[in-house]
């Protein structure tokens, strides 16, 4: 299994150390076989040509969003694990992140079903023709609202 973790300017924000760290005694405790890549600020096309090579990606785990970054992995089919209790991601923070990891590897289960949860997942948020529909749609309400201003009495 591959795990990888892309880091921007700022590596505080994605909990970066902690990866590697968990990466490091999992590496020492285990001799795992599997695959661990950390990237520093990748252009565009080359964090697309690493996620295709992964089975992870392991987005941000200070903060509870994810970025485009985990999109493209989600509808790539991968998982994604982060700091956010929702399917199809597989929680973790710094503190989780290196149990986590070994669930995964002991559980790899997990992982392919999330994967295979991700590219439904941004189909139903992240559709571009879906969301752009959503937008007309409020905006076109808005216009229509005739309600009357609510007085405070």
């Amino acid at each position: 299994m591959k795990f990888l973790h892309l880091t921007n300017h700022n590596d505080d924000l994605k909990g970066t150390e902690a990866v590697e760290a968990a990466f490091a005694r999992i590496d020492g405790l285990w001799r795992y076989n599997g695959v661990f890549f950390i990237e520093k600020q990748l252009s565009h096309h080359q964090a697309l040509s690493a996620i295709k090579q992964c089975d992870v990606l392991i987005e941000n785990l200070v903060r509870g969003y994810y970025g485009l970054t985990a999109v493209e992995a989600m509808a790539m089919g991968k998982a994604v694990i982060c700091k956010i209790q929702q399917p199809p991601f597989l929680y973790a923070e710094t503190g989780t992140i290196e149990d986590v990891i070994r669930f995964s590897i002991l559980h790899p289960f997990n992982i392919k079903a999330a994967a295979k949860q991700g590219p439904t997942y941004i189909n139903k948020y992240h559709n571009a023709e879906k969301i752009a529909n959503r937008m007309l749609r409020d905006y076109q309400e808005g216009l229509n609202d005739q309600r009357q201003p609510q007085t405070a009495y």
